[in-house]
């Protein structure tokens, strides 16, 4: 027990949390033992989950938002329960949709139709149900839309007065 604590201590969780289960599996009551595992299994978790937060902050950086979003789901299975994971993980997520949805309506403000789209699909990579995403991929839709029959209709038109131009 008390090798189990000095790993403790010195933060070498994982050669503790061995010890300890050792220990369990000799006499599953010990108080101590049951105890420092819990103690130990809460923090190795939390690491990891912080672990993965961070691992999607450089993937947002790299704009790799699939990634991301696969290891703040990460971040919230290592430790569902932890109030600090569950905020950061949070307040991540908020600041990439407000930037990425920011980002859209500049574009679309622009004209660049496409651009915003793509930006708009980034939003619902990370908020399926985003409502402005989805209303603003709709309003790009139609301007494709009608811009398409615009096209249509001057091809149309052109190859009109080319018949007319030949005859």
């Amino acid at each position: 027990y008390a090798k189990g604590l000095g790993y403790y201590n010195n933060v070498n969780y994982e050669e503790a949390m061995k010890i300890w289960q050792a220990i369990l599996v000799f006499d599953a009551n010990h108080k101590g033992a049951n105890e420092y595992l819990e103690k130990t299994k809460a923090i190795v978790n939390q690491r990891e989950a912080l672990k993965h937060v961070e691992n999607a902050k450089n993937n947002i950086i790299k704009n790799k938002i699939l990634k991301a979003m696969e290891e703040l789901r990460l971040a919230i299975s290592c430790d569902p329960n932890n109030e600090a994971v569950r905020k950061s993980v949070s307040l991540l997520k908020r600041d990439l949709l407000m930037e990425h949805n920011k980002k859209a309506v500049e574009l679309f403000r622009q004209n660049k139709t496409i651009d915003a789209i793509s930006e708009w699909n980034i939003v619902l990579a990370v908020d399926p149900e985003n409502f402005s995403a989805k209303k603003g991929i709709e309003e790009a839709d139609n301007i494709l839309n009608k811009l398409k029959q615009e096209e249509k209709q001057n091809l149309e038109y052109e190859s009109i007065v080319k018949k007319a131009e030949q005859s």
